[in-house]
């Protein structure tokens, strides 16, 4: 902690707080962001309308809570990056990492939507904040884990990893965290319709992104990007195994598999309940509740 004197003279506190940190970058962005200039496609217009809106926790809760207001969660935007914070705060109703997860499913979904991926870090650690500037070490630890994610994931740090075990064990753990060869990331087709009011049902999502991801198969051969949407469309078909909705798997060349402890169930301890509205899943515990 130190001190330094504003504009106004006046003395203040640096203090480095515990937050949430999330690092999202879009994929392509630069090919895209000409095409809007020069064709204007909308889709800009489209994005730049749905990152403004932010989720909201619905039924679970005695009462709806609105993330920004109740977390001190907020999403900044330059150009191709995304910057979530939220701080981590004693008696929270809803833990900084479930919110922060949530609406960085909400910009992967929505980027997908318009035929972008992207991938992201999610990190925890201090952060200070001043007026819209960063700096701390949860901040550079989020963009280093979105380096490390490779493929169009969000991927939690280990400090993300252990908070998640900790919050767990007070909270309900949502089964929106998945885990693939001992790294935990984000299931980013979760069906956020359930802390979400945008009124879609989970197979018109799935369909729309279905559609996305196809039509970027088809479009790309360069191999370095063509990796990206094959990881996607494994990813989309492993969720397709859990949700079970009636829509056929995308057919690709399948360079590796890709198993989601989260949906697959694999390992009991993975998760002590599923909360997910609509869907009916078997209640584990872990050996500790039983």
């Amino acid at each position: 902690m130190s001190n330094v004197k504003n504009g106004s003279g006046e003395t203040t506190k640096i203090v480095f707080e515990k937050h949430v940190v999330a690092f999202i970058d879009i994929l392509g962005f630069k090919n895209f962001i000409k095409e809007e200039e020069k064709f204007r496609t909308e889709k800009f217009d489209d994005l730049l309308k749905e990152i403004s809106e932010n989720p909201i926790f619905k039924d679970e809760l005695e009462h709806n809570i609105s993330l920004p207001e109740e977390m001190g969660l907020v999403c900044r935007h330059i150009s191709d990056s995304f910057i979530i914070t939220a701080p981590c705060l004693d008696n929270q109703k809803i833990p900084a990492l479930y919110a922060v997860s949530i609406k960085a499913i909400q910009i992967f979904q929505v980027l997908l939507s318009i035929g972008l991926s992207s991938r992201g870090g999610i990190a925890v650690g201090k952060l200070y904040i001043k007026d819209n500037n960063l700096f701390g070490s949860a901040f550079i630890d989020a963009y280093e884990t979105e380096q490390k994610a490779i493929y169009p994931r969000i991927l939690l740090n280990e400090a993300a990893e252990k908070e998640l075990g900790d919050v767990s064990k007070k909270y309900p753990r949502y089964s929106f965290f998945a885990s693939m060869e001992g790294k935990v990331f984000l299931d980013t087709f979760f069906d956020l319709s359930n802390v979400t009011s945008d009124n879609l049902d989970i197979k018109t999502k799935l369909n729309k992104f279905k559609k996305c991801i196809e039509e970027n198969l088809e479009k790309f051969f360069e191999p370095d990007i063509r990796k990206k949407w094959v990881w996607i469309a494994l990813h989309f078909n492993a969720v397709l195994d859990y949700y079970k909705v009636g829509i056929d798997k995308i057919s690709i060349e399948q360079n590796f598999p890709i198993q989601l402890n989260s949906l697959n169930l694999t390992d009991p301890n993975w998760m002590a309940k599923f909360i997910v509205k609509g869907h009916k899943v078997s209640d584990i515990r872990t050996k500790q509740d039983k």
